[in-house]
């Protein structure tokens, strides 16, 4: 019986996955719902929080800030408990696009530097890379250009491999940032 009631949500999470590519998100949230109860009930940890970080990103974008903030919470806190850095890392990088588009810019930053510094830690370089970006974002909107230029940096140094243009673009934005800092010291 409990491998049916797993394979059951393990089937509706992906019908919630299918619903929220085509952008059907209510569907989604009700299937991600079932789901997580049906993984909970069954003691499936790590599938019970990828399936409320799920869920808290389909509320996200239906702006259903309430449900999305306990969402990534409790998928947050599940993560912590089974030490799983990237999932963390991923949770705390929702919850801060949740902050920026509730208006809290400077939850936002904090937020997805955080993240960041997690995904980077779990070795999950490309994700790091995105989460710096949306921080630099962030402060490029605010007009915080050296703050811009620290977060876009930070976001270039997460390539293994980088192209030449990469390090070409890390040491143009270095140039203001150390002729910044040299003044204030």
């Amino acid at each position: 019986m409990s491998t049916i009631s797993l394979e059951q949500a393990r089937v509706l999470k992906e019908k919630a996955m299918e619903l929220y590519r085509r952008g059907e998100y209510p569907g989604a949230a009700a299937s991600l719902t079932e789901a997580r109860a049906l993984f909970q009930a069954q003691g499936a940890r790590r599938e019970e929080a990828e399936a409320l970080n799920n869920l808290g990103v389909v509320h996200l974008l239906l702006e259903h800030w309430g449900e999305a903030a306990q969402a990534l919470e409790q998928a947050r806190v599940a993560f912590v408990e089974l030490e799983d850095l990237g999932g963390q890392g991923e949770a705390l990088g929702n919850l801060g696009v949740l902050y920026r588009r509730r208006g809290d810019a400077e939850g936002a930053v904090a937020t997805l530097k955080d993240a960041a510094d997690l995904l980077q830690r779990a070795g999950k370089w490309e994700a790091a890379m995105h989460t710096y970006r949306a921080a630099a974002r962030i402060r490029l909107g605010q007009g915080r250009i050296l703050e811009f230029l620290h977060f876009y940096d930070l976001s270039l140094a997460c390539f293994d491999k980088p192209s030449w243009g990469n390090r070409l673009l890390r040491k143009l934005i270095q140039i203001p940032m150390g002729l910044l800092t040299r003044r204030a010291a």
